[in-house]
């Protein structure tokens, strides 16, 4: 038996996954990747940081079946939280919509074994599923722009009405998946 610490270990596993597995990792890597490109042009340069989202990037692409690709999204959001201004542009949804990615390609990367291939069917739910998060993102971020726009104070009841319909929204589509999953 192996330990973690084995440095040949993500290259057996490397070698055994499919094709398929093969392409998440590296949707993992190159989306991360191009989202670090995306917050050190937008933002403010971070070398250091970047260097690290870099390694973390790497093993979590090498290693999924551990905690890294968590640490991978976690530190990602951290790094945008830090590097980048306050503004709604372009650069803020494209970022969010790589993160999705990296998300998305961790999700699928960890589903299984490393020589796994996904059924098609589930590759569809997983597409309509993240078809219907990157235009809700995309909702948002247009409400944010409007609201942005309209140059109003920032007020505490708009962000509870916010808040709540946010959560009213994600009450709606957890009942929904445990209806899907029931039935």
């Amino acid at each position: 038996m192996r330990s973690l610490a084995d440095p040949s270990l993500p290259l057996d596993r490397l070698t055994l996954s499919s094709g398929q597995q093969r392409g998440f990792r590296a949707a993992v890597l190159v989306c991360a990747l191009a989202f670090l490109a995306v917050v050190w042009v937008h933002g403010e340069h971070h070398p250091l940081l970047t260097v690290v989202g870099v390694l973390v990037a790497a093993q979590a692409a090498g290693m999924p079946e551990t905690n890294a690709p968590l640490v991978l999204l976690v530190y990602l959001g951290l790094l945008w939280l830090v590097a980048t201004p306050d503004r709604l542009d372009g650069w803020t949804l494209l970022a969010a919509a790589l993160l999705f990615a990296v998300h998305l390609a961790c999700t699928l990367v960890s589903h299984g074994p490393a020589g796994l291939r996904l059924d098609p069917r589930l590759l569809r739910s997983w597409a309509v599923r993240g078809a219907i998060c990157l235009a809700a993102g995309l909702l948002v971020w247009l409400a944010g722009r409007g609201v942005a726009a309209m140059q109003r104070p920032s007020s505490g009841v708009v962000l509870g009405a916010a808040l709540a319909v946010v959560l009213a929204w994600c009450g709606l589509v957890a009942l929904r998946l445990a209806r899907s999953h029931r039935g």
